[in-house]
């Protein structure tokens, strides 16, 4: 049951007329949560293991299967170069989760490092650096890593640590001793 204040939810079992036990509906919210969990942990076991997957390789052409339609043994079809489209989609999981992961990773240090060096020395040093970030949070995130790509390169689009920043500033406040 859920009660007001309280953020556990159970749901008992309903008993039948003829004594049996029914178990409760599952709404739709659950299915998808369910759906969504299963998609991402086939999406890593692609990114993992591309080889369980497949049993082509995503760089062999052959000019013989040229922009075959879907079938049986080419799910996706294949490209102009004669190359599996499932392979390739399966190979590329591994680059993207790897680079989405790593983007997250050094936003985060980097915000925990601006966040902890501010909200430490506090004063003057936390003014001029939260008015910094206020200043760089005002520029859209797509405006930001389309400028930062034009002047830095495309390889530098780790800027999620504006608001991890914002986040770990208060940290060293709550652990000073007194």
């Amino acid at each position: 049951m859920l009660r007001a204040g309280s953020t556990e939810i159970s749901v008992p079992l309903v008993k039948k007329k003829n004594g049996l036990l029914r178990l409760p509906r599952i709404s739709f919210s659950h299915i998808g949560i369910f759906l969504s969990a299963a998609f991402l942990l086939f999406l890593t076991l692609c990114a993992i293991a591309p080889e369980l997957f497949t049993s082509y390789s995503p760089v062999d052409m052959n000019a013989e299967l040229l922009l075959l339609p879907p079938s049986a043994g080419h799910w996706l079809g294949t490209d102009h170069f004669g190359r599996d489209m499932w392979t390739i989609l399966v190979y590329g999981a591994r680059s993207s989760m790897l680079l989405g992961i790593l983007s997250v990773l050094i936003g985060s240090i980097a915000g925990l490092i601006i966040g902890m060096i501010s909200g430490y020395f506090g004063g003057w040093i936390d003014t001029i650096t939260m008015r910094i970030i206020d200043v760089i949070m005002t520029i859209p995130g797509t405006l930001l890593a389309i400028i930062i790509a034009v002047a830095i390169g495309p390889t530098f689009s780790m800027w999620f640590w504006r608001s991890v920043s914002r986040i770990f500033r208060p940290m060293p406040e709550l652990s000073a001793a007194p």
